[in-house]
């Protein structure tokens, strides 16, 4: 199939992620494969119809989504350049939301009963290596619950893209979601919690989180942690949930408006829920148990 080659090319030269790319010329690979599609101007419509209706029996609703999404791109790209005589996938749908399968995010008592689960796996390190693994978990939730960012985001940072001061703090994604790059603050407890790992990794640049074969770690690998760590404290967390329960934070709590949250967490579209409410330059969250209120742009339960 030498057209999923010019089609890789496309996505490519229209600023998709190599990430994306893969991603969307597999599901066509597979999508064509089902349906017979060696002739593309054979595939009519209806074949694009059965092929979603038995896909969405097999998988989640996102996943058929994404699939559908760059079944579209594909017929769209393939009409305009003369390799298909029809764009059969015009009408092609997306299939509804299963609401018990939308990501959830960790009420305030989750947050609290997964951070302690952080702090006593700390605690209970007696070797230098259990210690680095604690240290490390504990940056790695930090940084999704306190700061938005998605598993791959986290896994692809430097030394170079965390600034902290005594005060004050930031991380830097270069290559977000459609290779945009964003700045987003880091409070206190994700300072703390990124510095005491940068403790046992040292300062040397390089991968914030290497593998220690000389590359980083992968999503696998940091949600595993973050599945180990909600298991302990008796919750099946996902590092999706840490992002998602950022975003719902951010609206429910800190008064900031979907449009904002949308620009920190990078999201195509907030699903945080709530309601709109005016964007201010700066965001007053709200205090954690015990606490007061700091003026930043950071969720999660806190310390005062």
């Amino acid at each position: 199939m030498d057209y999923l080659d010019g089609f890789a090319d496309h996505l490519s030269a229209i600023g998709r992620s190599p990430q994306t790319v893969k991603g969307y010329v597999a599901a066509v690979a597979r999508v064509l494969g089902q349906v017979g599609g060696e002739n593309l101007s054979s595939v009519t419509p209806i074949d694009l119809a059965e092929w979603r209706r038995s896909r969405s029996g097999a998988a989640r609703p996102a996943t058929v989504n994404l699939e559908i999404d760059a079944v579209r791109q594909f017929f769209r790209w393939a009409h305009a350049s003369g390799l298909a005589s029809t764009d059969p996938s015009e009408r092609l749908k997306h299939v509804p939301p299963d609401a018990r399968m939308a990501p959830k995010w960790l009420s305030r008592q989750e947050q609290h009963r997964l951070l302690r689960e952080v702090q006593k796996e700390v605690q209970a390190a007696n070797t230098d290596e259990r210690r680095s693994r604690a240290a490390r978990g504990g940056a790695l939730v930090a940084l999704m619950l306190h700061a938005g960012l998605r598993v791959s985001e986290v896994c692809a940072l430097d030394m170079a893209d965390i600034e902290i001061s005594e005060r004050k703090g930031t991380v830097t994604v270069r290559q977000g979601k459609g290779g945009k790059r964003r700045e987003v603050p880091l409070n206190l407890d994700a300072r703390e919690a990124i510095q005491a790992w940068i403790s046992f990794r040292g300062g040397a640049e390089g991968p914030l989180f290497p593998d220690g074969k000389g590359g980083r770690i992968v999503p696998r690998t940091a949600q595993a942690t973050v599945s180990r760590l909600g298991a302990g404290a008796g919750l099946h967390v996902t590092a999706h949930q840490l992002r998602h329960t950022f975003c719902h934070e951010l609206v429910e709590r800190g008064g900031v408006s979907l449009d904002k949250v949308a620009l920190l967490a990078a999201a195509a579209r907030a699903q945080a829920g709530g309601r709109r409410r005016s964007t201010t330059d700066q965001t007053s969250m709200p205090a954690g148990p015990g606490g007061s209120g700091r003026r930043c742009v950071c969720v999660g339960p806190s310390r005062g």
